[in-house]
């Protein structure tokens, strides 16, 4: 919920009788947006109270070995894997309320002006977050109206999505994998794609226990309706016909259709890319969206415009640390299924 300070003589002034009301409008209009917002569905939303937040890993252990009555126990020795650090980006907007406006009692138009203020906030974490996945085949991307550059890349220095994410330095294994596939969306496709993500394995080349639940896709109607044919039919609505059968998937995934997300450049025409999750996994080290300082909205007069100012204030960033919980499918781009 958003925090709220005005400035001295605000309520002794003529803009007195507009603050409350003004501050109401934008407590109602959060309430909805913050509803309206599926960012936590994906990313895991984290609060922060250090100027930034270091995320790392260890390789595997060894196995447990059996020793026999009062044997000794064996040493494993794990080494420090990859590491990521988020720091949070100070993100700033405001409106302004003019003294003409309050003098002819337009309050309708300082609602219209008003009706976007805390929306805007969460907007901007939503597609925030959804440009890291939109630009998630590459290491950096640029966001908002002064195109600032921000690094997206994983604990691994590599692209959130790649064919060839490499292990860490001291680690058992030095085989490369791949989150990122040349897939359309279709019920043997999901299949294999969640199979090959079931056989990820950590950097000592041991099974992960990665177990996707959740489907993510662009607001399109031509992957809503194959993804609700796949994971919503059980197969035995057609008892007489050849697609009569019992449907693996059914039941089986929350699926999130997602307004922000687009398609990669190169991808196939006609065609969407969507995406598997790990929720269990991902709360643990993937998608990760640090708050550090949540909405701030302060009210003031500009003594040189005699205007109120209302300024919203906050501070958050976002950045994939670990890819293993997230499996992009990409007509055309990545690596092959077969």
């Amino acid at each position: 919920m958003a925090i709220f300070t005005k400035g001295a003589g605000l309520a002794d002034s003529i803009f007195g009788k507009s603050q409350d009301p003004i501050k109401k409008f934008i407590i109602e209009t959060e309430n909805v947006a913050k509803k309206e917002s599926v960012l936590e569905e994906i990313f895991n939303v984290m609060p922060l109270d250090t100027y930034a937040a270091k995320f790392g890993s260890m390789t595997g252990t060894e196995d447990f070995e059996a020793v026999g009555e009062s044997g000794e126990y064996p040493e494993s020795s794990p080494v420090e894997g990859f590491s990521k650090t988020i720091e949070p980006d100070t993100w700033k907007a405001m409106r302004k309320v003019s003294l003409e406006m309050i003098e002819d009692a337009t309050m309708f138009s300082i609602r219209q002006k008003f009706s976007d203020f805390a929306p805007d906030w969460y907007r901007t974490r939503e597609k925030f977050a959804a440009a890291i996945i939109n630009a998630g085949n590459a290491t950096s991307m640029t966001f908002g109206k002064n195109a600032k550059n921000f690094v997206i890349s994983g604990a691994d220095t590599l692209a959130l999505f790649s064919t060839a994410h490499t292990k860490a330095a001291g680690a058992r294994s030095t085989s490369t994998q791949s989150n990122y596939f040349d897939a359309t969306f279709s019920y043997d496709n999901l299949c294999r794609v969640e199979e090959l993500a079931q056989k990820i394995t950590d950097d000592d080349g041991e099974y992960m226990g990665i177990q996707p639940d959740t489907i993510v896709i662009p607001n399109n109607a031509r992957i809503k309706r194959l993804v609700a044919d796949a994971v919503w039919t059980k197969g035995d609505e057609h008892p007489n016909t050849a697609d009569h059968g019992y449907s693996y998937q059914a039941g089986r995934w929350k699926v999130i259709t997602w307004n922000y997300l687009t398609n990669y450049t190169g991808i196939t025409a006609g065609t969407d890319m969507w995406l598997i999750m790990d929720s269990r996994r991902n709360a643990i080290d993937g998608l990760m969206f640090c708050d550090r300082k949540p909405l701030a909205i302060k009210s003031f007069v500009d003594e040189y415009t005699d205007n109120n100012i209302w300024a919203g204030r906050g501070r958050f960033s976002a950045a994939p640390v670990n890819w293993r919980s997230t499996y992009m499918c990409a007509p055309g781009l990545g690596s092959s299924i077969a």
